[in-house]
């Protein structure tokens, strides 16, 4: 049970939220709690809705590894909700369920499952995830970082990361209840 009551879907058309709503529906098949927490506050989730919909679609990184980010940024951060939904959409994008179980364990370093683009993210988004926030700036990490993004796709990373851990904090303090197509 969440802390605070869940805006039933079919109030969405009044708040404004339908076609926000939908997008999140088509990528993820169904409507998450986190929108409906979010939708008594609507302009919180409109705001919300609206930097993950560009996260996602106007990204130049890949799908997989977009997932992959968010499963392991959730995963270190603690959060059971957002991990299995990041997982799940993972899977949706075609990520085999090998390499969604090692994201999910923190097994980053597999060389068989994960290309050195995906490891070098990944573990950006562990290290970003967790607090204190254990990115070190040092010329290691701009070198992996270099050697394989843009200083866009960095930049889109660490928002992504970012995004996560706001969801990750949002969804955890309320208890936000996993719904059964997760």
């Amino acid at each position: 049970m969440s802390l605070v009551p869940l805006t039933p879907a079919g109030r969405f058309d009044d708040l404004g939220l339908v076609e926000p709503a939908e997008a999140v529906y088509r990528s993820m098949r169904f409507v998450p709690t986190t929108v409906q927490l979010m939708a008594a506050r609507p302009e919180i989730a409109r705001g919300y809705l609206s930097l993950a919909d560009h996260l996602i679609r106007d990204s130049t990184l890949d799908r997989r590894l977009t997932f992959l980010v968010a499963t392991v940024s959730s995963r270190a951060a603690g959060c059971r909700y957002c991990t299995a939904h990041a997982a799940r959409m993972a899977a949706l994008s075609g990520t085999p369920t090998d390499a969604i179980r090692a994201a999910v364990d923190l097994d980053l370093d597999r060389d068989d499952l994960f290309s050195p683009r995906e490891r070098a993210a990944m573990r950006l988004a562990r290290d970003g995830s967790t607090v204190p926030n254990r990115v070190e700036p040092d010329a290691d990490r701009r070198a992996e970082l270099a050697a394989v993004f843009s200083d866009d796709e960095v930049l889109h990373l660490a928002a992504q990361i970012a995004l996560m851990g706001f969801l990750n904090r949002f969804n955890d303090t309320l208890a936000a209840p996993l719904e059964p197509e997760s």
